[in-house]
């Protein structure tokens, strides 16, 4: 019993590791691409307000569309998983 709980336990570990891994990368990548596209459309002759508005419209999508459903997701794939494994145990 008590290998069966050190080996969800170090599974759970693995995977909450690896989807944090996950989020950070993605995270990262969201972020450079955000700056990036700033500053292009900052020194392509828009002005300060239009680049602002687009981009803030821009990061309004990816917060709705992006983030909070892969939130849930996690939070749901973390209650389940804590659930089946306090069945077992």
């Amino acid at each position: 019993m008590a290998l069966l709980a050190f080996i969800l336990n170090w599974f759970n570990l693995y995977i909450k590791g690896y989807v944090i891994k996950c989020l950070m990368r993605n995270l990262k990548e969201h972020a450079l691409r955000y700056i990036i596209t700033l500053l292009i459309d900052f020194y392509s002759n828009n002005s300060s307000r239009e680049v602002l508005e687009k981009q803030y419209i821009h990061l309004t999508d990816s917060l709705i569309l992006n983030l909070i459903p892969s939130t849930i997701n996690i939070i749901t794939f973390i209650v389940y998983f804590l659930h089946f494994i306090n069945a077992y145990i």
